[in-house]
């Protein structure tokens, strides 16, 4: 029930940020949404999912927080939603990986 709530607001969150995105202001961030985008399509909607493959994508998923995290640009509203988005991310692959720890 617990991780039907988690699921519901999460979507609800990127739906809203979605409506209200700010167009990327540099390279860095603008690549970061585009990593982050296609590996929310991949296990956003997921209960379940190989465990080496969540630990891969966590592996690259590390390279877009550096990439992030080499944005000058860390108060604009685009960098700000990347933060969250990847942060949700991280976490709900974090969840996938060890569900008995999130329930």
């Amino acid at each position: 029930m617990k991780r039907i709530g988690i699921s519901i607001i999460t979507v609800l969150i990127f739906g809203l940020n979605w409506l209200n995105a700010a167009d990327p202001i540099d390279n860095q961030v603008k690549g970061a949404l585009i990593d982050i985008e296609r590996y929310e399509k991949q296990f956003l909607n997921q209960s379940t999912a190989n465990k080496a493959t969540i630990n891969r994508s966590l592996k690259l998923l590390g390279l877009t927080r550096q990439r992030l995290d080499s944005s000058p640009n860390k108060s604009h509203a685009s960098w700000i939603e990347a933060d969250g988005r990847y942060k949700l991310l991280i976490a709900h692959l974090n969840s996938l990986l060890n569900p008995s720890s999130s329930a």
